[in-house]
């Protein structure tokens, strides 16, 4: 599962929880200046920053680093 953030602090933990069933949940982040990092890291997911082009970019920059060949995005 692929969740693509940015100063998602208050939204990111119920995000995550929802996702738990997941073998794999990695984080996108846009450099966030929250404690978006600090939530990922709680629940487990792998978090990685990529600069915000636009949302294509961004998924098409993180599917390569999924461990699965199947990725589901979770967004809002």
């Amino acid at each position: 599962m692929i969740v693509p953030t940015f100063n998602e602090e208050e939204n990111l933990e119920d995000c995550l929880v929802s996702a738990a069933f997941a073998e794999e949940v990695l984080v996108v982040d846009s450099f966030s200046k929250d404690r978006t990092a600090e939530i990922a890291a709680a629940h487990g997911a792998r978090f990685l920053q990529h600069e915000y082009v636009n949302s294509a970019t961004q998924k098409n920059w993180i599917i390569p680093q999924a461990r699965f060949p199947w990725v589901l995005p979770l967004e809002r």
